[in-house]
């Protein structure tokens, strides 16, 4: 008689879920900043506009400028701010993050590539913000 050895393999599944953002709270941070980002987009359109840059060809991000902006602003508030320690806050598999970014997460190149080519509009964005405050008298000057 033969010795049968089972073999056992295991898989981990992956989930994603199909309504990003219906586990957040409506006033949840993450929220806020994509409105504020997409508010911001239809002010001024021509700040999203993507950029040629020298001996770069085809699409610079999967992600849209606006979810790399948010991306890059909500990690700032939770005190993530190099590349490195965005990368391992997207990998603790943050549920905010994939709403942010439409489930796409970058990888540290692309948020490093993002902040160099972008930083105009990371910081129009934050004038953009303390101008949205001082509107609604949430910022005194």
């Amino acid at each position: 008689m033969a010795l049968i050895v089972p073999i056992i393999r295991n898989m981990q599944t992956k989930f994603k879920i199909d309504c990003l953002g219906d586990n957040l709270e409506d006033n949840h941070l993450a929220r806020i900043i994509v409105y504020l980002v997409n508010q911001f987009e239809k002010e001024k359109p021509y700040l999203f506009s993507e950029r040629n840059i020298e001996g770069k060809i085809g699409p610079k991000f999967k992600n849209e400028l606006k979810e790399m902006l948010g991306l890059i602003v909500f990690a700032t508030f939770r005190l993530q701010r190099t590349c490195r320690k965005i990368e391992s806050f997207l990998s603790d598999n943050n549920g905010a993050c994939e709403y942010i970014t439409n489930n796409e997460l970058p990888k540290k190149s692309k948020i490093n590539d993002f902040k160099n080519d972008y930083e105009y509009l990371i910081k129009e964005f934050l004038i953009y913000t303390v101008e949205f405050g001082a509107k609604f008298d949430l910022v005194d000057f």
